[in-house]
C-alpha cells in the first residue's frame, strides 16, 4: 500500500479464545509498528459471546496498546449470534478502506500487509500461501504446495475455476485479501446471509460466479498462520458440528442448483454412506491432487525454487511467531 494511502481496519472475530487472543493481536501489533506507523490504522473486534475470559484480554490489551490506533470499535454480544453477524458488523463499519478480517486465534504473517494492497485493485482477490500452525510450531501440507503451484502458474478458465473452488481446491480462507468493492459488486452478502456460522465460501463462490472480470492472484509468501485447533466449529463435536454440517449440505445444495450434472453427482456423493470404493467425489479428489503433483514434475527447477522459498519463509514464520509470543 501506497504512503498516500493512509487508512487501514483491522478486523477479529473472537470467541472462547482467552489464551489465544494475544497472539492475534500482537501480530497486528507488530504489523502497526513494523510497517504503519504512517497509517490511521482502525481496530473493529467483536465477540460472540464468549464464555471465558476473552473479553478481560482484549480490554488489558487495549488499555496498553490502544494508542495504536486512530479508533477502536468493539462489540461484545450478549448473545451468541454467529460467524456471519460479526462479519457483517464488522464490513458494514468499512468503506473504501484496504482491510483483513482475521479469527481471534490467528496470526498475521510477518510479511508487510499493507504493501500487498498494491497488487489488488477493486476486483482482485489474492491469495497467499497456506501456513499453519499447532502448538506453536509452523507446518506446511505438502498436498496444499503441489496445488498452489499449479495454480500460480496455470490459467484457468472461469469455468473451470467455478469447479475446483467449489470442491475446496483453490482457496485457503485464511490467506484471502480482497475490496469491499469487490464484496459489494458480487452480491455475496445475499448468499451468506442465508447460513449462521460460516461466511466465507458463499463470499468466494459469489465473487467467482458474479464477477466477470474477477482477477485471482496467488501469491508465494502467507498471509495469515492459521491456527489448527480443536476449538474451530468444524472440527467440534455434538450440536454445532452438525449445524455446520448442515449448513454446509445447504451450501452444496446451492452449487447443485446453480451447475450441472457433475455437480449434482459430486456432491451428493459426498453425503454417501456408501464404501469409499463407491465415492465418486473421492476419486476427482486424487485425481486432481495427482496432476497438480505431476505439473511440479514437469517444472521440476521451478518448483525447487518454490520450495526453496517456501522453507525459507517458514523458518522466518517460526521466528515470527515466537517473536509474537514473547510480546
Amino acid at each position: 500500500m501506497k504512503k498516500k494511502d493512509i487508512k487501514f481496519v483491522f478486523g477479529i472475530m473472537a470467541y472462547n479464545q482467552e489464551k489465544e487472543i494475544l497472539f492475534t493481536l500482537n501480530s497486528i501489533k507488530y504489523q502497526v509498528l513494523e510497517y504503519g506507523k504512517d497509517v490511521i490504522n482502525t481496530l473493529i473486534i467483536t465477540d460472540d459471546n464468549s464464555m471465558d475470559r476473552t473479553t478481560e484480554v482484549i480490554d488489558l490489551w487495549l488499555k496498553i496498546n490502544g494508542t495504536l490506533f486512530g479508533s477502536i470499535i468493539k462489540r461484545f454480544n450478549a448473545k451468541n449470534k454467529g460467524v456471519v453477524d460479526n462479519y457483517h458488523y464488522i464490513l458494514d463499519r468499512i468503506e473504501d478502506e484496504p482491510f483483513k478480517i482475521i479469527a481471534g486465534d490467528d496470526v498475521i504473517s510477518r510479511k508487510n500487509i499493507y504493501l500487498s494492497f498494491d497488487r489488488i485493485s477493486g476486483h482482485t482477490l489474492y491469495i497467499g500461501n497456506e501456513f499453519f500452525f499447532k502448538n506453536e510450531r509452523v507446518h506446511l501440507e505438502q498436498s496444499w504446495l503441489y496445488r498452489h503451484f499449479y495454480l500460480m502458474n496455470h490459467r484457468i478458465n472461469k469455468k473451470h475455476y467455478l469447479r475446483l473452488f467449489k470442491m475446496g481446491f483453490v482457496i485457503s480462507t485464511p490467506q484471502t485479501l480482497y475490496s469491499k468493492e469487490l464484496y459489494t459488486d458480487s452480491n455475496a452478502r445475499a448468499l451468506n446471509s442465508k447460513f449462521r456460522l460460516f461466511e466465507d465460501n458463499p463470499t468466494w463462490y459469489s465473487m467467482i460466479k458474479n464477477i466477470s472480470d474477477l482477477d485471482i492472484i496467488y501469491a508465494i509468501y502467507p498471509v495469515v498462520l492459521y491456527r489448527i485447533s480443536e476449538k474451530s466449529i468444524s472440527n467440534q463435536i455434538g450440536k454445532v458440528n452438525n449445524a455446520f454440517q448442515n449448513e454446509l449440505y445447504k451450501l452444496h445444495d446451492q452449487y447443485i442448483q446453480d451447475g450441472g450434472l457433475f455437480d449434482k453427482i459430486y456432491f451428493r456423493s459426498l453425503r454417501s454412506n456408501a464404501p469409499k470404493f463407491f465415492n465418486f467425489s473421492k476419486y476427482i479428489d486424487k485425481i486432481f491432487f495427482f496432476y497438480c503433483r505431476l505439473y511440479s514434475r514437469m517444472y521440476k527447477k521451478k518448483f525447487e525454487l518454490f520450495m526453496d522459498t517456501v522453507n525459507e519463509e517458514l523458518v522466518n514464520e517460526q521466528k515470527h511467531l515466537s517473536y509474537i509470543a514473547a510480546m
